[in-house]
């Protein structure tokens, strides 16, 4: 997926998002809204994970190669 078609798409989803849940305040805003936090969940505990996984990584190469 191209960047301008991921901005585009992710722009959308929040403007959409905004108007149902915060504007017209309707069922479908709230079950966006719970999506959204959904995917920002996933997002720190993949992130979390990332960086506790590069850093045993680099712990590892450090000790392989400290002679």
């Amino acid at each position: 997926m191209k960047k301008k078609t991921f901005w585009t798409l992710a722009i959308g989803y929040a403007l959409i998002t905004f108007l149902f849940h915060n504007i017209l305040e309707t069922l479908f805003g709230e079950i966006l809204m719970q999506i959204s936090y959904i995917g920002l969940f996933f997002f720190v505990v993949w992130l979390t994970y990332s960086i506790i996984s590069f850093g045993i990584k680099q712990l590892f190469y450090n000790r392989k190669h400290r002679k």
